[in-house]
């Protein structure tokens, strides 16, 4: 099974890209170029929070909160406990004070601006948590089997044909950059802010 068409399938869905677009007053075509350079984006993010052993223990414990509920929702086009305010609160984990630069960035890429494309990261961060919740859920994962399943992920995205090209490997970059930076957020404080 292909986890990665899974989300993207889910997310591209015509319906369902239809009001995470309207959630983000956003046109259509635009939400989907917002969300394709967007969701490798957040992957990526987790990805290398959950590649030390202190962050994939962090986002483990944080995916027990995530159980799942909220993807299932999702796959059957129901949008009421997406939650956009805990979505921010994601994303600044996930990016830390390289958050504005990435929103530009990717702004940049579909055309808007990066408060609206911060809404659309907002949308998505809850949606792949909540996929990563249930795949830890129904298959009784722990921290280190997060962390292969988000490099999994990474590397299905980058050998696929997503792309993510230049903008991808700024991401990247940028997360790397603040790597050895003790004050970055990082995913641990999560669990402080959401539950």
């Amino acid at each position: 099974m292909d986890l990665l068409n899974t989300i993207l399938d889910q997310v591209m869905d015509s319906n369902n890209l239809q009001q995470l677009a309207a959630k983000a007053d956003v046109e259509e075509g635009i939400a989907k170029k917002a969300i394709k350079a967007g969701l490798p984006a957040i992957l990526e993010g987790l990805n290398q929070n959950s590649n030390t052993k202190k962050g994939a223990e962090s986002l483990n414990e944080a995916l027990s909160q995530h159980d799942g509920g909220v993807f299932s929702d999702f796959e059957n086009g129901k949008f009421d406990n997406l939650d956009i305010a805990d979505g921010g609160k994601i994303i600044g984990h996930i990016f830390g004070s390289n958050q504005n630069a990435v929103t530009k960035e990717l702004g940049k890429e579909a055309g808007i601006s990066s408060n609206k494309t911060m809404k659309l990261l907002s949308l998505l961060a809850p949606i792949i948590m909540g996929f990563l919740g249930k795949q830890k859920k129904e298959n009784d994962m722990n921290a280190s089997d997060i962390s292969g399943l988000t490099t999994s992920l990474m590397s299905n995205f980058l050998g696929g044909s997503g792309g993510g090209g230049d903008l991808l490997g700024m991401v990247t970059g940028l997360l790397g950059s603040q790597s050895g930076d003790s004050d970055k957020p990082g995913l641990g404080g999560i669990l402080d802010d959401l539950f």
